[in-house]
């Protein structure tokens, strides 16, 4: 549940930068390509999942809200179902970012301990 407070503040934060920031992909997009294009999702969530590791690694996610750590041996079709079901049971903030949703989702699921 702090995560979903985490990324509605971060959200309406984000509401303002968003009409000067072209995004690409929003939680609605993302969530239409859960349920009618699942190799897009894939794809994107994979894709986002990994830029968050990359940044991480290299020391250049410091402070990132949304930090996540996956467990050994965790497969991509974990992450793709993990968002694709955090997007179905909050309608709420399909409006946010994708990729916000997507590392916000992932940190809820996969917490760093």
């Amino acid at each position: 549940m702090r995560i979903l407070l985490s990324v509605v503040a971060l959200g309406s934060t984000l509401t303002i930068a968003q009409a000067e920031t072209r995004i690409f992909v929003d939680g609605n997009k993302l969530h239409n390509f859960c349920l009618s294009h699942p190799l897009s999702a894939s794809g994107y969530i994979i894709g986002v999942a990994d830029q968050q590791l990359i940044a991480e690694d290299m020391n250049l996610g410091q402070g990132s809200k949304f930090k996540f750590c996956l467990p050994e041996g965790a497969q991509g079709g974990q992450l793709v179902d993990t968002v694709c079901q955090y997007l179905k049971n909050n309608p709420q903030i399909r409006h946010l970012s994708g990729a916000i949703l997507v590392t916000g989702s992932l940190s809820e699921a996969f917490p760093c301990r």
